[in-house]
């Protein structure tokens, strides 16, 4: 069959802060400041080629994002090093992010690949995502790349690059 389908489920979590210590004649205290994200997204999609080089896609999904902000502070004794106590304090985070999504794309890819990244040929990808939710925008993303060898093995590489949102959620960090 020429039409392509499947699902994703997926919970990535990232970690950010900072970090430093305090020291009196008995304790050491090493304090991290951690702020903490998770996107977790469940995506359906499908895909329909054309010929061997272009093809469209669509998807369409669910994304959740959590925020939190705790300190950790340990404790140690000076002389020994030994670690007398562990203490999480939670602080205030952003609410939490909930959005549907649904994408439609335009995909093109003649490109040849040497033994590390392509050496001829052409790609591009036009893409439309319409957002809803706790955030309302339309995100639109133009991505062209070509791929020229005017004397093996050099290859140049040109891209244009073009990624906006739109709407009442587009300017939001």
């Amino acid at each position: 069959h020429r039409l392509n389908w499947g699902a994703a489920l997926g919970r990535i979590p990232y970690v950010y802060g900072g970090y430093g210590f305090d020291q009196d004649s008995l304790y050491i205290y090493e304090q991290q400041d951690l702020y903490w994200q998770f996107n977790y997204q469940a995506t359906g999609f499908l895909s329909y080629p054309f010929n061997q080089v272009q093809r469209v896609e669509f998807y369409a999904g669910y994304q959740y994002i959590d925020f939190s902000h705790e300190i950790v502070t340990n404790i140690y004794d000076s002389y020994t090093g030994e670690l007398l106590g562990r203490e999480t304090t939670d602080l205030e985070a952003p609410p939490s992010l909930g959005m549907g999504f649904a994408t439609a794309a335009l995909v093109y890819d003649s490109s040849i690949f040497g033994a590390t990244a392509p050496i001829l040929g052409q790609a591009y990808i036009l893409q439309l995502t319409p957002t809803a939710g706790s955030l309302n925008y339309l995100g639109a993303m133009a991505d062209i790349r070509k791929y020229i060898m005017p004397v093996r093995p050099f290859t140049l590489a040109f891209r244009a690059l073009h990624y906006g949102r739109w709407g009442k959620g587009g300017e939001d960090d």
